[in-house]
């Protein structure tokens, strides 16, 4: 497709705090924006399952004429459980129009328990004084009991 547009997701990976409703994708254009474009979105499971966690989503997004971005809303529910490692994955099934997907087709949706990652920290901001050393990886360590190594049910 010559002299099209290509579109792609303004974020590869969304951190969605808890409590938050919506996750906002958003995806961009560039190129000709002369015309209308279209992409079709679908949500796919990952540790976090439809139902549970967010409601699964097929929509359409439409770039109007000289549009330069769109956004796909998914709905995000409370899981019951704690799972340190919550996501799922929203991707383009299809583009509509004079226009191609760029170099990833999806975006992964992390959806944060409460208390465990403030935004920005980095593992080694963790447990910082904590006298045991290996307590700085019980945020993320899958063989913590506090943790599920299952995705709601």
């Amino acid at each position: 497709k010559t002299g099209g547009a290509v579109i792609f997701f303004a974020n590869h990976t969304l951190a969605m705090q808890p409590g938050t409703k919506f996750a906002e994708v958003v995806l961009l254009r560039v190129g000709n924006l002369s015309a209308e474009v279209s992409a079709d979105l679908a949500t796919v499971d990952g540790t976090a399952c439809a139902g549970c966690s967010y409601i699964a989503s097929k929509q359409r997004v439409v770039f109007a004429e000289g549009c330069s971005s769109a956004t796909f809303s998914i709905e995000l529910l409370d899981c019951p459980e704690f799972i340190s490692h919550r996501f799922f994955v929203a991707h383009v099934e299809a583009v509509h129009g004079n226009a191609t997907m760029g170099s990833s087709s999806f975006i992964r949706i992390r959806l944060l328990p409460e208390g465990v990652w403030p935004p920005g920290a980095r593992r080694g901001d963790v447990g910082v004084g904590l006298e045991d050393p290996q307590a700085q990886l019980h945020l993320e360590s899958p063989i913590n009991p506090r943790f599920s190594s299952s995705p709601c049910v």
